[in-house]
């Protein structure tokens, strides 16, 4: 009796994952890059498997069974001084109010901006200082129960034994991060830290209404 209700609950967290991306170099100095993910229930899906298709297009071609996230990023290079970089993630998105798109729950979304710069007279040394904000929901999905692969309800949140795939931040959280490293010797790299991290509450049975 204990195997049997074990069974479909070990069922449920069995998931796939796929990912693509797309990047552009239209210069030296500038990286654009798009990329979609798809965390699904164990089955074939040739859809996910195949290079040309796009996860997202995918999913509204067949329905929205799957937890399909889509990134944009940004990098700007000054080589020897200084690179930029953004990132836009979107776990699910709601475009139609603009106005209030940043407190719409609906909206689970994370960014990410930040610099690296070398620092001077120091060898093999970087400077990085960088912002990540992720709304709540962001990683978390409901339980999916239409598959007619599982027994039960799949799992498709965007984690993987309890651990979050895009960041280690959970999610309603944003992080200051300021790190300076260096390589003191061949086999010795040394560095100071600091993190200056927030966390507000994220009760997934809310995101699972």
């Amino acid at each position: 009796e204990i195997q049997r209700k074990e069974i479909p609950e070990a069922l449920s967290y069995q998931k796939m994952f796929s990912l693509q991306m797309l990047e552009f170099f239209p210069f030296e100095w500038l990286t654009l890059s798009m990329a979609s993910s798809a965390i699904w229930g164990k089955r074939f899906e040739i859809g996910y498997l195949n290079p040309l298709m796009y996860p997202v297009i995918h999913q509204n071609l067949h329905g929205d069974f799957d937890n399909v996230t889509q990134s944009v990023n940004f990098s700007f290079h000054l080589p020897s001084y200084a690179r930029f970089y953004f990132s836009f993630f979107a776990d699910e998105m709601e475009v139609s109010d603009l106005k209030n798109f940043f407190s719409n729950p609906r909206n689970m979304i994370a960014i990410q901006a930040g610099t690296k710069i070398p620092v001077p007279f120091f060898p093999f040394s970087l400077f990085t200082f960088q912002y990540t904000k992720i709304e709540p929901f962001v990683y978390t999905h409901y339980p999916e129960e239409n598959y007619s692969t599982s027994s039960g309800p799949v799992d498709l949140s965007y984690s993987d034994d309890g651990e979050n795939l895009g960041s280690p931040l959970p999610p309603n959280s944003d992080e200051f991060l300021v790190n300076i490293g260096a390589r003191i010797l061949p086999h010795l790299n040394c560095s100071v830290q600091f993190q200056l991290i927030r966390h507000g509450t994220n009760d997934r049975d809310i995101a699972g209404d």
